[in-house]
């Protein structure tokens, strides 16, 4: 299936359609998003932290009738993709965050499984990664946890009243 890469950087996208012989195309994930997806069947977002990104693209996917996928761990961003299911359903556009290694890959792995072993009881994954954490990983953890953070204090001082 032919593909092509996206993003805000023109200076490194035309570096990397370069290196890896591919089109590409420039847009921000913003107001005009579902313009720059004409011709596109399926998008899949890279561009982190999620919680910035993805309300964007999503509604842009919806608006264009493309399918939206993305490789984040941010529970809020499967929180949007739930809110906006019906919208996406009625488009016919299929809205699936964390098809990374964490969720959609572990849970369908988890299944595989499950329907594999006679009369299965428990089941236990582990993941090992190498390595540090991404900057865009760490700017999303840290985005998370203040917003944890900020729910917990609000909700504290509600119920303080």
């Amino acid at each position: 299936m032919p593909f092509e890469i996206a993003g805000r950087n023109r200076p490194h996208l035309i570096e990397l359609a370069e290196q890896l012989g591919v089109p590409y195309r420039v847009f921000e994930a913003g107001s005009g998003a579902a313009q720059s997806l004409s011709g596109i069947s399926v998008l899949l977002n890279f561009a982190g932290p999620f919680a910035h990104t993805a309300p964007a693209l999503m509604a842009a996917c919806i608006e264009a009738k493309v399918d939206y996928l993305d490789i984040t761990a941010e529970i809020n961003v499967y929180r949007l993709a739930e809110q906006l299911g019906p919208d996406a359903g009625a488009s016919d556009v299929m809205l699936l965050p964390g098809v990374g290694w964490d969720v959609v890959p572990t849970d369908s792995l988890a299944a595989h499984v499950a329907q594999r072993v006679a009369n299965p009881v428990a089941l236990s994954l582990a993941l090992q990664v190498p390595g540090s954490m991404s900057r865009g990983s760490a700017m999303s953890v840290s985005e998370i946890i203040g917003a944890e953070f900020s729910t917990t204090i609000a909700g504290t001082m509600i119920t303080d009243l």
